[in-house]
């Protein structure tokens, strides 16, 4: 028996597989993460016009065999392609790095709804005109915070007193924090604790307020390098994406 579903989905990223076909993964409402495979979509391109762009909000339909986890997509309905954030360079990097860190944390059929809001709410805000980096930067320290994996920022994890001072020095790989009197090494893991203290704002405020913070170039640079070690540490492995846009930081 052949089960139909819709899903209101992002394409997160495509493949090619044999000469016609492409994997597709998609960032689904109702079910999470799942991998599609779209027949004869390199060829067929009425049938898929415009739907399997990177981005893209579609609605997708897709089969499932009853003995099999594998999806057929069918076809797609075009909600929103964002053809803005494609031509806009600097978008199109920083979306590319969010689908990526994305396909990334999520697992295939655990649904994900805050991530997949995250989402929506990253690219309507590009499409918007918000700034990219910015942006970015908020939607990674959210992505860690809803996958588990951002460490409570507010306290030493090595004497559990409240963070003071100036700076704090940070794990490479878990992201945890040390006060000034607990910290060692060699330095290169540290940042303000104004950079800290806006992690901590935008991971705590409603996505409309986010914005209400104001940051400098240095507290952009110190949360960037952070989220980046913070993200890479924990899935050991630099996303791609990360080379292009560490040249618009700088």
């Amino acid at each position: 028996m052949v089960k139909k579903r819709v899903y209101q989905s992002f394409v997160v990223a495509t493949n090619p597989v044999g000469e016609s076909d492409l994997l597709v993964v998609l960032l689904t409402r109702e079910t999470g993460k799942i991998r599609c495979i779209a027949k004869g979509a390199k060829k067929s391109k009425k049938r898929f016009m415009n739907v399997l762009e990177p981005f893209a909000h579609i609605d997708a339909v897709t089969r499932l065999a009853s003995r099999s986890d594998l999806h057929f997509l069918e076809s797609g309905s075009l909600k929103n392609g964002f053809e803005s954030v494609r031509q806009d360079y600097r978008c199109f990097l920083g979306a590319s790095l969010c689908l990526e860190l994305v396909d990334l944390w999520c697992r295939e059929g655990q649904r994900e709804p805050e991530i997949f809001n995250l989402l929506w709410w990253y690219l309507k805000g590009l499409e918007a005109g918000r700034d990219v980096l910015v942006s970015t930067l908020i939607f990674q320290a959210r992505l860690l915070d809803a996958s588990g994996h951002m460490p409570p920022l507010g306290l030493c994890n090595k004497c559990g007193e409240t963070i003071t001072g100036r700076t704090v020095a940070y794990d490479p790989v878990t992201g945890q924090v040390a006060c000034s009197r607990c910290s060692s090494g060699d330095g290169r893991y540290v940042m303000g604790v104004s950079s800290l203290k806006s992690i901590e704002f935008w991971t705590s405020q409603p996505l409309d307020k986010v914005f209400r913070l104001r940051i400098n170039g240095l507290i952009m640079e110190e949360t960037w390098k952070y989220l980046k070690t913070v993200h890479s540490g924990n899935l050991e492995k630099t996303p791609q994406s990360y080379r292009f846009l560490d040249e618009l930081i700088k």
